[in-house]
């Protein structure tokens, strides 16, 4: 009836943590049953998914099946059966050490929107109408809000970028973040100095996690 229309949701959403050993589209019938469980009830109640997405991080299998299960490609199935879940890839995708590239390589290479786990998430926001990428970790380094700035505004394509700047969102990590700023203060002041506009400020860290979070609804 009415009166339980009225009660405030406590619920917001879950966290997955695939390199602990959780595959988002298991191959074992009986493990997906488990997560296309949580999916349903997601998308159902309109609850917002988070899912770690750096290669960083607590890790409970072997490197490569750690970077098999967090590659966010890996969540293609996933969306294809639940298009209107609303999925957070946390970290925006960041590797710091890709399985296969020599260190060198990467050492050299610290171009954050070319990483291969940034580009997939980027075709998920373009073919999925909730998908969502937060900062967190990566947002500790201040080039890479100058290259997400960088990539999103010299993409020729305004309805993507338009997309990309309305599914981004602020996120601390705090306080794993204490490991690469001197401060919760210098994390935000990172933040705040980005070529990103107050607009777009404003988007990051207050519309679109509301909307993520579902608070108007």
């Amino acid at each position: 009836g009415p009166r339980k229309q009225n009660v405030p949701k406590r619920f917001r959403g879950v966290k997955f943590y695939p390199p602990l050993g959780t595959s988002p589209w298991p191959s074992d019938a009986r493990e997906l049953e488990k997560v296309t469980l949580i999916y349903g009830f997601c998308e159902k109640y309109r609850l917002g998914l988070i899912t770690h997405c750096d290669d960083q991080g607590f890790r409970g299998v072997n490197a490569k099946a750690a970077q098999h299960y967090t590659d966010p490609a890996s969540w293609k199935p996933v969306l294809e059966h639940y298009p209107q879940l609303k999925i957070d890839f946390a970290h925006y995708g960041r590797q710091y050490n890709p399985i296969g590239k020599s260190p060198l390589k990467v050492l050299l290479d610290r171009s954050f929107t070319n990483d291969p786990w940034f580009a997939s998430i980027i075709d998920l926001m373009a073919r999925f109408d909730h998908v969502y990428a937060d900062v967190s970790f990566s947002g500790a380094e201040s080039e890479f809000y100058v290259q997400l700035h960088q990539f999103i505004h010299e993409l020729g394509d305004a309805s993507l970028a338009k997309r990309i700047l309305e599914r981004t969102m602020f996120g601390t990590d705090f306080q794993v973040n204490l490991a690469k700023v001197e401060s919760y203060t210098n994390f935000l002041r990172i933040f705040e100095s980005s070529p990103f506009s107050d607009e777009e400020i404003e988007l990051f860290a207050s519309t679109n996690p509301v909307r993520f979070l579902g608070l108007g609804d």
